[in-house]
């Protein structure tokens, strides 16, 4: 068995009622049989779509993790395709933590209760750094150039 995360985007002008009962049937798919197994759902709410979907501006987001062999699979992905109130769905391998919206993030950090996340830079974080820093030693070492050659044309210290 494998491990999973699908982002489900419902559209908005559905009920929590609604959305959770599609859930519970979208998950039925997986967990029928003993063939998966939904290890954690997040409900992000109501977003604002970066672009317009069937005309609509907003969604609902929800991202869900589960463990499930392939079999179940094929299915889930045939009645996801043919559901009307889903706008889209996405279904990945699960690399990591389930993620949190950028609200409860904030939230967190705002109200103390919970420890800000450490922030490790990345690899490109790093070596982008070193390169802005030489880059700034090089504009530096230019403009000593610049005001030597100067010197030398006018015969004058500024």
């Amino acid at each position: 068995m494998r491990d999973y995360e699908i982002v489900y985007i419902f559209r908005s002008n559905l009920s929590s009622d609604e959305i959770e009962a599609k859930l519970e049937r979208y998950h039925s798919i997986i967990t029928e049989g003993g063939m998966g197994e939904v290890t954690a759902v997040v409900m992000w709410g109501k977003r604002h779509l970066a672009y317009p979907i069937e005309k609509q501006t907003s969604g609902y987001y929800v991202i869900a993790q589960f463990t499930a062999q392939s079999n179940p699979l094929t299915e889930l992905e045939r009645v996801l395709k043919l559901e009307d109130d889903l706008l889209r769905h996405l279904m990945v391998l699960r690399e990591g933590d389930l993620p949190l919206p950028d609200s409860a993030v904030q939230r967190t950090g705002e109200d103390g209760a919970g420890d800000s996340p450490d922030v490790v830079p990345t690899e490109k974080e790093t070596v982008e750094e070193d390169e802005q820093a030489s880059d700034d030693e090089g504009e530096a070492e230019q403009e000593n150039d610049v005001d030597e050659v100067l010197e030398d044309v006018t015969g004058e210290e500024d």
